[in-house]
């Protein structure tokens, strides 16, 4: 059995989600399709977005899951999608920079332990290069960021 798990597909607990087979049963968090919703949200909120990055830990993310909507809402909303893997502080820095060195650039940090934990480094950068931002967890705004979307409330 497996709980509030990213992506059971991913992780390789089930080979597949409508017919996982054997002996296991669980709850995911998060569909594959909140990549666009978190993309479309973003654009609502920063009307004439340009570029959008997904913000991220290969080690520690479901990515895979998340990027094939967050492209798609992309294209359709004719937005550069950015995927921005960061591992450590400094990383985080230097991706929120790029992004905010030009005009209508946005970013959207996925469902992560690895971005939950450095959230007040993200949220103090994302202020400073002022980039909008939609986050995954309500943790986010409870500490004072604008918009997130998503089952943790």
């Amino acid at each position: 059995m497996f709980v509030a798990l990213g992506d059971p597909v991913a992780s390789g607990l089930v080979p597949r989600l409508n017919q996982p087979g054997g002996n296991i049963t669980g709850f995911a968090l998060y569909e594959a399709a909140l990549g666009s919703k978190w993309l479309e949200l973003l654009s609502e909120i920063a009307p004439g977005l340009k570029r959008a990055a997904i913000m991220f830990n290969p080690d520690t993310a479901p990515v895979s899951s998340f990027m094939p909507s967050f492209e798609t809402a992309a294209r359709s909303l004719k937005v550069a999608p950015i995927s921005a893997p960061v591992h450590s502080d400094a990383e985080i820095e230097t991706a929120i920079i790029a992004l905010g060195r030009e005009p209508r650039g946005g970013l959207v940090i996925m469902p992560d332990n690895f971005v939950q934990a450095h959230r007040a480094l993200i949220i103090a950068a994302a202020a400073r290069n002022n980039v909008p931002a939609v986050y995954s967890d309500s943790d986010f705004v409870r500490d004072g960021r604008l918009l997130s979307y998503g089952p943790i409330g």
